[in-house]
């Protein structure tokens, strides 16, 4: 019988200061309004490489993160800004990094971020409680339709009230609702 052995790179995750410049990066570039091609064309790289530095999956040479700074107009500093003084303690790297730069540097993530602070207390809480549903499937009744004093079934009948309650048969069919009517 074989066994299966990993190497150092399956192993390894990235570190947090990786992830950290890379989400800098990549906030940067579309905070610019430039694709990866672009950045790779200016960097001499594939756009698969600058994917790779942006999620953190490839460390960044102190070259090409000066070259980077170039092309978009910054500072090699700014890459790092946000992450602890390096003097101190050495960052865990299994933490992590900052939800809100996580967050605009996904894709839809801004979207996501400005219409949610526009929404009504009670939306942000069935919201929030329908992710954490999604990824955890231990999503609680939201707090603050229990401080409205809804049920869960007026709850449920405010969150799928376009949808006849017979058509969402699994949670499958509910994330299509929910992504359409986002």
């Amino acid at each position: 019988m074989t066994t299966a052995t990993t190497t150092d790179a399956e192993d390894r995750q990235a570190h947090r200061v990786d992830l950290h410049v890379g989400l800098k990066l990549r906030q940067r570039r579309r905070g610019l309004n430039m694709s990866q091609h672009e950045l790779a064309r200016a960097l001499g790289l594939t756009f698969q490489q600058v994917q790779k530095y942006e999620r953190g999956a490839n460390r960044i040479s102190a070259s090409k993160l000066y070259e980077a700074a170039g092309a978009l107009d910054c500072q090699v500093s700014d890459f790092f800004a946000g992450l602890p003084d390096p003097r101190g303690e050495e960052p865990d790297a299994q933490a992590a990094p900052d939800p809100f730069l996580v967050m605009s540097a996904i894709t839809h993530g801004a979207a996501v971020a400005i219409h949610f602070a526009q929404m009504t207390a009670l939306d942000r809480s069935l919201l929030a409680g329908l992710a954490r549903r999604f990824v955890d499937g231990n999503g609680d009744l939201p707090t603050a339709a229990l401080s409205a004093g809804m049920s869960s079934a007026e709850m449920a009948e405010e969150a799928c009230a376009p949808v006849a309650r017979s058509e969402i048969q699994n949670q499958t069919q509910l994330r299509r609702h929910y992504a359409r009517a986002l």
